[in-house]
């Protein structure tokens, strides 16, 4: 009975509310008013924009893309192998007899019973998009290895966002500011070598394609000087083709290292690529190194990648103001792709190569020993840059310390006036670079030996050497 009352009673008052909703309907006018015109409406005062750049979207869309270079990455693909090996490159080819997969630019073909699987790789945008959701905005020393990460794969704008972001944050963070100056030199050498179309007012109006092409190593001369860094006790990934296995067995079958007999040759094709590689060191097998494929840098190598060619050599040595540009004189280095295996394999070379005039000691200055300074030859003896048996007595070393500090200062270079003075590389021999430098360079094989390559380096004079691959 109370249900019945209830219904009765909500059906009598949506009906009140529906009549009162109707007479109030009909007070309004049949037409709205005329809204006034819009410059007479007051205007919101505009606010600052306040957001921080982390809070912005990672990949802007839009005309803004353009800032970030074409999205033309080469993605990577990953072969792993039924013994379990991994590896990576760019794939070229893959039918059902077998995989080819380019690998620090070698073609290395897989027979299809050797595949496990094939597993295509994000690009470095896809991968960085994955990586920076997990990094929060105020984790800035996440941030700041990330941008370093993306510097490396040639991602410039995209890092120097990561480094603004994270200087907005922490004015003072030091690794994010040097990683800051390092970005804004690659994204000048970029534009100078016209690796990307750069704005000519930001340029100075200069025509990039007119600079001249430098000559670089090219892969297989990369590769050669790979086998020769290579420390058996850690080595890098390497490939060694069942062909050459077979070659190397049959022509040194007989050798005491070699027993002449099918379990023999059996025994050597099942060895780790590394092991092979010992033998052929052993059998002083030159013939053989250049079919050794080095996947990637040995170790020794991956220092003076990272702990000199990437923090000093590439933004102090190789700047257009000194051993990149004009003024370069006896010593040029290429600042072309900074990163490339090729400007990287070919700086060292021509820093292991060069020849400086000994530093004169105080034992034969005139003033202090006469009679020794009397024995001295008339022509100064000429000694190399790096000195890998005393690395911190390296005239590369010594020519970036501070003048009060070196054996070797850096020359003063002729100029308008009294020239210019070079500011030191390192500040003193505590800096954390020069230490190193040092490591690196005691980290190369020795007994030091003259690798097996025909190069000819530059001059301001001849620019570019016949019969030398070149990169522009």
């Amino acid at each position: 009975m109370s249900m019945r009352l209830g219904v009765r009673w909500v059906g009598a008052l949506c009906g009140l509310l529906g009549a009162v909703v109707a007479a109030r309907a009909q007070e309004q006018p049949a037409t709205p008013p005329p809204t006034p015109p819009p410059q007479s409406a007051p205007q919101p005062e505009a606010k600052p924009d306040t957001t921080l750049e982390s809070d912005r979207p990672l990949i802007p869309s839009g005309p803004d893309d353009a800032d970030l270079g074409p999205d033309d990455e080469v993605r990577e693909t990953v072969v792993i192998l039924t013994d379990g090996r991994r590896m990576t490159g760019v794939l070229g080819e893959q039918t059902a007899k077998g995989v080819t997969l380019s690998i620090g630019g070698i073609d290395t073909y897989f027979p299809a019973a050797d595949v496990a699987s094939v597993e295509p790789q994000p690009t470095t945008r896809e991968r960085y998009r994955q990586m920076r959701e997990t990094i929060d905005d105020d984790d800035v020393d996440r941030r700041a290895n990330l941008a370093d990460w993306l510097r490396e794969r040639g991602q410039l704008r995209l890092a120097l966002r990561e480094v603004d972001g994270v200087l907005a944050r922490n004015p003072s963070h030091r690794e994010a500011g040097e990683l800051r100056t390092l970005i804004l030199e690659q994204m000048r050498l970029d534009a100078a070598s016209g690796k990307r179309a750069p704005d000519e007012s930001k340029v100075g109006g200069a025509d990039p394609t007119k600079r001249p092409a430098f000559p670089v190593l090219s892969p297989e001369q990369i590769n050669l000087l790979r086998v020769y860094e290579i420390d058996l006790a850690d080595p890098p990934r390497m490939v060694i083709e069942y062909e050459t296995v077979h070659q190397l067995y049959q022509k040194y079958a007989g050798h005491e290292l070699l027993p002449k007999s099918r379990e023999s040759e059996d025994q050597l094709h099942r060895k780790r690529p590394e092991q092979i590689l010992e033998l052929m060191f052993r059998l002083r097998a030159r013939e053989f190194y250049p079919k050794v494929q080095v996947i990637e840098d040995p170790g020794a190598m991956r220092r003076f990648r990272d702990n000199a060619h990437r923090t000093w050599i590439i933004n102090s040595c190789a700047t257009s103001a000194c051993h990149g540009g004009n003024e370069a004189g006896r010593l040029m280095l290429n600042n072309r792709r900074p990163n490339s295996d090729s400007t990287v394999y070919t700086n060292y070379l021509i820093l292991d190569r060069f020849r400086i005039r000994e530093a004169k000691g105080p034992e034969l200055n005139p003033e202090a020993n006469a009679e020794a300074a009397a024995a001295r030859p008339a022509e100064p003896r000429l000694v190399p840059l790096i000195d890998y048996d005393d690395p911190a007595r390296s005239p590369l070393l010594q020519l970036g310390l501070p003048a009060g500090e070196s054996t070797y200062p850096h020359p003063i270079i002729p100029g308008p006036g009294k020239g210019r003075t070079i500011p030191p590389v390192f500040r003193g021999k505590d800096d954390r670079r020069y230490i190193a430098a040092i490591e690196w360079i005691k980290s190369m094989y020795k007994p030091r030996t003259d690798y097996p390559i025909e190069y000819t380096p530059p001059s301001p004079a001849t620019p570019a050497a016949v019969g030398q691959p070149t990169e522009r």
